[in-house]
């Protein structure tokens, strides 16, 4: 996929010289009326304004180390910023010579805003998403995870959250245990209305926690293919209420629950483009609360009003106000 670049905690993020450069991740409670500030900027400028890209102006830059025989000329070269210059320089007694004047750099032809690495939710994404996603439930599943690998100092950098075998069955499991405790409790009536058979109930179960579980409307041909794994599971001699289990596991074990997908529509554009509404909710609930978005972003993003200015400034201060923003 390619769109904005690479996703940290932080959705500002800005593109420049080919490296993400990340704008925050956490705070302590008292930089807050600071950090609320900058936050609504940062969002403002990387999420609704999309990438900025730094790199395309004219520049000088210097030259690499000249190479040569001993009293003669050499060359180097060191890209500028936002094409190649090259330099030169006198060689010396060990075939170096001095560092040369870099060209101009000139403007960038194509200002490809580069990629977007999915995003495995990490532990703590993970635990808290459980938790929101069945109303509150005091479970932390991802405490038996291996932990979350690290990239300087950070453990929710994209590139670095892999997934092995090991890691994929303790998903699994992860998501018995969890369905387990909430089709057992006695206010499941929150999510799961159903309590007898009813197909039409199972259908709207399925496609209510899985628009929450995947943090964006979802295809009724999706709903169908879940549905459809219940019903063979009925056909093979389980009960209801286990047969519509593996539907809901397979929403938990799913890619989409998994990381946050941002599906670019055309891939192979090199043109900026927005966030939609849902994946800006995603990223930013994921930068303040490090879980889903709650009922009021989730009806922002469907209804598109969270890509106002004010309604975006208004969701910066209600989230820091949140207790979720300091867990």
């Amino acid at each position: 996929m390619r769109s904005r670049s690479d996703q940290s905690s932080s959705p500002c993020i800005f593109k420049g010289g080919g490296q993400s450069r990340l704008g925050f991740a956490r705070s302590s409670q008292e930089n807050q009326p600071v950090l609320r500030s900058f936050a609504g900027l940062c969002l403002l400028t990387a999420c609704v304004s999309c990438t900025a890209e730094l790199g395309g102006s004219s520049a000088e830059t210097s030259g690499g180390p000249g190479t040569g025989s001993p009293y003669h000329t050499g060359s180097g070269s060191t890209p500028g910023v936002g094409g190649p210059g090259a330099g030169s320089g006198d060689g010396g007694n060990n075939g170096t010579g001095e560092n040369g004047t870099g060209g101009d750099g000139g403007h960038s032809v194509e200002a490809d805003p580069n990629r977007v690495t999915l995003h495995r939710l990490n532990k703590v994404e993970y635990n808290n998403t459980i938790r929101d996603l069945f109303g509150g439930m005091d479970l932390h599943p991802a405490d038996d995870f291996p932990a979350d690998d690290e990239s300087h100092g950070f453990n929710n950098i994209a590139s670095t959250l892999t997934i092995d075998s090991v890691l994929f069955e303790l998903y699994e499991r992860a998501a018995d245990d969890v369905l387990d405790a909430a089709l057992a409790a006695p206010d499941r009536g929150s999510w799961l209305a159903c309590e007898t058979p009813d197909t039409a109930c199972a259908r709207q179960a399925i496609a209510s926690l899985a628009e929450r579980a995947w943090r964006r409307p979802v295809e009724s041909a999706e709903v169908e293919r879940l549905l459809a794994l219940a019903s063979s599971a009925e056909l093979e001699g389980l009960g209801w209420e286990e047969s519509l289990k593996q539907s809901l596991k397979a929403i938990l074990i799913s890619p989409h629950f998994l990381y946050r997908v941002e599906i670019d529509p055309d891939p192979t554009s090199i043109e900026p483009h927005l966030l939609d509404a849902f994946e800006l909710a995603s990223r930013l609930s994921y930068f303040l609360w490090s879980s889903m978005p709650d009922a009021e972003l989730f009806e922002l993003a469907r209804s598109g009003s969270l890509l106002s200015v004010d309604v975006l400034e208004a969701q910066v201060d209600r989230m820091f106000a949140d207790p979720k923003a300091s867990s």
